[in-house]
């Protein structure tokens, strides 16, 4: 199950890319897609590690940098600079907190502590 979850949010993620494309309400909704994929690569990272995680959010970073309409890096929509760092602090946000999850998870799974490397001697 969590190997779909995996997949689906990196499916969720590409199909966010093409709402993002269109100005206005619509980007934002583009942005809430990119996160949904971000919380539903967390399912995945219980047992596939991180490796769903990753994808998930470098599409999803790629997306709100480069495609979405409204937070585009260069000659994006004619916004509020407050609203735009806004967006950017939310992606930032969550894009860390699922890295750093899934981390854990992963390595729980293996049997550690998340600094720890490899398994703890017996």
């Amino acid at each position: 199950m969590s190997k779909w979850a995996g997949r689906g949010a990196v499916v969720i993620a590409i199909l966010a890319l093409v709402p993002g494309i269109v100005p206005g309400a619509v980007s934002t909704f583009g942005l809430a897609l990119s996160m949904l994929a971000m919380v539903v690569s967390l399912f995945a990272a219980r047992k596939n590690g991180h490796k769903y995680a990753w994808m998930t959010a470098v599409i999803a970073v790629v997306g709100v940098l480069l495609t979405n309409a409204t937070l585009l890096v260069w000659d994006p929509a004619p916004v509020p600079l407050e609203i735009r760092l806004g967006g950017y602090a939310v992606v930032l946000f969550m894009v860390v907190a699922c890295i750093l999850v899934a981390h854990r998870c992963d390595a729980r799974k293996r049997g550690g502590s998340p600094g720890q490397k490899g398994k703890p001697a017996v």
